[in-house]
């Protein structure tokens, strides 16, 4: 494997699996705050054994993606929590 660039040598790339029930299962890229809450960017999809390389800010994230996530450790971690986050209804319940 190769390793990232100098230049992004204090990044990190990890991937988060998109839960049926979560609150980013059925919405587009950028209806998702990743860049302005978390600062991780998705830089690719995996679905059903396809990769999507650079994904559109309107490609549609599915239950069942393995999103690859690229950020500083913090960011990444943040990406995770907020991808996989339980969605709630509108009576508050899960």
């Amino acid at each position: 494997l190769r390793t990232l660039p100098p230049l992004l040598k204090d990044a990190v790339l990890d991937t988060v699996t998109i839960a049926e029930g979560t609150t980013a299962a059925g919405k587009l890229i950028r209806e998702l705050p990743l860049r302005s809450v978390t600062g991780a960017s998705v830089v690719a999809i995996e679905r059903e054994g396809q990769s999507i390389i650079n994904p559109a800010p309107d490609a549609l994230v599915t239950p069942g993606d393995q999103l690859l996530l690229l950020g500083s450790p913090e960011q990444v971690e943040a990406a995770r929590e907020l991808l996989t986050a339980t969605a709630v209804n509108d009576n508050g319940a899960e």
